[in-house]
């Protein structure tokens, strides 16, 4: 059964064959751009409507977790794996190369991650002379720009602009309302639940996996230690957190940290709040140590000022986790209504969290109905099934809208 409004024509009863995607990332990073690419790429490629290539920077994070993930060259139900960096001197060479790919190997639909990509990609299709839709997906809540080339790219040349919450729908819409509704295409995230999901083995087994400190409460968050998550707000907050009965909470912040000034401001926060011999920066953990590393958390809190959708919240609410998140940004359209699926507080707000932080840890039963009806909301508005038949959906749609592809597949 198809997600409602999905639009389009409905991919199981195409008649023009799989959809040859290439999906282009060339962060050399992690975040949740490289997250959804990952995850998008796998669920795409057990499709039979569909043939899937990757395009990542060599030796990025994405290329390495995509080694992991594919048992082998060629694995049936896989995506194809294709490098280049897309940047620097080697630019031209790259989009040459590109642009012999998507000529030999007959792509349909590219969907790039990022500005740079968008325009490489569209002279790599120029040079192949291939008829191929491009899409851009956007994952973060910022505007468009409203330049020249912006309305273009964004008017003329790319098919559909996929963004990954109804808040950055809005916030395109308001500054670059030239663009029109009809190209602005919204596709949440999908979370694989049934990797994030409660499992009481796990949470008996991640306080040691994770080398944490006592015995208290743990309170979590993860992502990229970047200063817009604003993790200062989360340690003040725990800084104020009167001991419960449990115990002192311990704090775990699970992601990698770009820049180590920021992550030394924190470690500088914990000190002046005397909660530093209970904090812990647990590194990146991977996909093979996140689900135990949710498990363990008694409250995830997400203190973002800006989020396209939200990923880190959306899998501990898969994983069972009691949740408290800034009013801010998408983070709303993930959680719902504060007080049911968790507790939304002012961003910035540290008095305001940490009293969600007390009232959450001191009421068990109200902590674990949250959870309860967190996890409920994932399955039923954001699973990775529901956001593949629509991405799905789209993709064949600007596929068959693409002049002389129907002659491409009659060759």
């Amino acid at each position: 059964m198809r997600p409602e409004g999905a639009g389009g024509p409905d991919p199981a009863e195409s008649h023009h064959g799989p959809v040859r995607v290439l999906l282009s990332n060339s962060m050399r990073g992690w975040g949740g751009g490289e997250n959804w690419t990952l995850t998008a790429s796998m669920a795409l490629s057990k499709r039979p409507d569909m043939d899937v290539r990757v395009l990542c920077a060599p030796g990025s994070a994405l290329h390495d977790r995509l080694g992991s993930a594919i048992p082998s060259a060629g694995s049936p139900g896989s995506p194809s794996v294709f490098t280049a960096g897309l940047r620097g001197p080697a630019l031209m060479r790259d989009i040459v190369r590109v642009a012999r790919m998507i000529r030999n190997q007959r792509i349909d639909v590219a969907c790039v991650n990022l500005g740079r990509e968008l325009r490489a990609l569209s002279l790599a299709a120029l040079l192949s002379a291939r008829p191929m839709a491009l899409l851009r997906r956007r994952g973060s809540d910022l505007p468009l720009g409203n330049g020249p080339l912006d309305r273009l790219m964004y008017g003329r040349i790319v098919s559909r602009l996929v963004v990954n919450s109804e808040t950055t729908r809005r916030t395109i819409l308001d500054r670059s309302p030239w663009l029109g509704t009809e190209r602005l295409v919204t596709i949440h995230n999908g979370i694989p639940t049934e990797v994030y999901r409660p499992d009481p083995r796990l949470r008996e087994s991640g306080r040691d996996l994770l080398d944490l400190p006592g015995r208290g409460p743990v309170v979590g968050t993860s992502g990229n230690i970047v200063p817009r998550k604003d993790l200062e707000t989360l340690l003040r907050a725990c800084g104020a957190v009167d001991c419960s009965p449990a115990g002192d909470p311990v704090v775990a912040i699970a992601g990698s940290a770009p820049d180590p000034r920021y992550l030394e401001l924190l470690r500088g926060v914990a000190r002046e709040e005397g909660i530093d011999s209970r904090v812990r920066f647990l590194g990146e953990l991977g996909e093979e140590r996140l689900p135990a590393f949710y498990n363990r958390l008694d409250l995830f809190v997400s203190c973002s000022r800006n989020e396209g959708f939200g990923y880190a919240l959306a899998e501990a609410m898969s994983s069972g986790v009691p949740c408290i998140a800034a009013n801010a940004s998408s983070l709303p359209e993930v959680l719902g209504t504060s007080g049911v699926s968790g507790i939304l507080f002012p961003p910035g707000n540290a008095d305001a969290l940490s009293s969600a932080i007390e009232r959450l840890l001191g009421a068990p039963d109200l902590a674990g109905s949250m959870a309860r009806s967190a996890r409920k909301r994932i399955l039923t508005r954001f699973s990775l099934e529901s956001a593949t038949e629509r991405l799905a959906s789209v993709l064949h749609e600007v596929a068959d809208e693409t002049p002389g592809r129907r002659r491409d597949m009659a060759v």
